[in-house]
């Protein structure tokens, strides 16, 4: 196979001025989703997740060395380079830094699935061009066959409190009457309490 999109390269010059693309919702897009802009909180300027951030988190969370991310991609009927897992997992700030596409990550999410569950009879699924948190999360969900109470636990474990019904609210299907946004701090807190449960210690900034 070969590798889903082609690599993003974004000069520093330019990521400075490139608005904010908003992580989660409905406004996923065939690009990358930057980090590059900023939001204002409390009177202090917060970076949003990106999908680099989160392979660079997930990465850390189950120690995968780069040929142990190649065959994640695999997994999922696609073939990478160790030139390109290495500019991925890059600092934004690295002249050498290249964005990973949501079909990148989708691929990546999908070869996690088939990693931790096994691959399934039939025709391989067909990978998302647009992502947002809610799709993100339940890729997780299933790739380590979490259940409610098993989440619930995670985002505790990263101090975040989420009721039952609006868990089950972030994986309905858009449309549906109680479909709610994943927002970038919830499956922030989720990844924290996955890489509190497999690794015992969070950084600030998981390393590449």
């Amino acid at each position: 196979g070969s590798s889903p999109g082609g690599p993003t390269k974004t000069s520093p010059c330019v990521r400075a001025i490139l608005p904010r693309i908003p992580f989660g919702g409905e406004s996923g897009h065939y690009g990358v989703r930057e980090s590059y802009g900023r939001a204002r909180k409390k009177g202090a300027w917060v970076r949003t997740m990106d999908n680099n951030d989160i392979l660079r988190r997930l990465r850390y969370t189950f120690s995968f060395d780069d040929r142990q991310m190649i065959a994640v991609f695999a997994k999922a009927d696609h073939d990478v380079t160790r030139a390109q897992v290495s500019d991925w997992l890059k600092r934004d700030d690295d002249p050498a830094f290249v964005g990973l596409e949501d079909v990148q990550l989708a691929t990546f999410l999908n070869g996690l699935i088939v990693h931790h569950r096994g691959k399934r009879d039939g025709p391989t699924p067909e990978v998302e061009r647009r992502l947002n948190n809610n799709i993100v999360f339940r890729k997780l969900k299933i790739a380590l066959n979490l259940k409610a109470d098993d989440i619930l636990g995670l985002l505790s474990h990263a101090e975040s409190r989420v009721s039952k019904p609006e868990l089950s609210a972030l994986f309905r299907k858009p449309g549906h009457k109680n479909y709610r946004e994943c927002k970038d701090q919830i499956l922030r807190h989720f990844l924290k309490g996955l890489q509190l449960e497999h690794r015992a210690e969070v950084p600030s900034d998981p390393k590449p």
